[in-house]
């Protein structure tokens, strides 16, 4: 359902590729990275204009046309982008 396509809110969007990488914008700076699934969570490496941000195991709810993923294994901060 999310690879290839455009993940997309205010301020960002970026797409995952099928080989694992992941490119876009966010924040009005360059997004690159890697992802992966493990253990049923979406984990990604990410850099942000070569500022590394770090390693990110996310909970991954499907809301329709939408996901909602929540950083932390489920634990933390939660965002909601389109899928298109």
């Amino acid at each position: 359902m999310l690879v290839g396509k455009s993940l997309v809110d205010d301020g960002m969007a970026f797409v995952l590729h099928a080989d694992g990488r992941m490119s876009g914008r966010i924040g009005g700076g360059d997004l690159t990275g890697t992802w992966y699934w493990s253990e049923g969570f979406f984990c990604r490496t990410a850099q942000r204009d070569g500022e590394d941000l770090g390693l990110d195991c996310e909970a991954i709810e499907v809301l329709g046309d939408r996901i909602r993923y929540t950083s932390d294994k489920g634990t933390g901060d939660a965002s909601i982008v389109r899928v298109i």
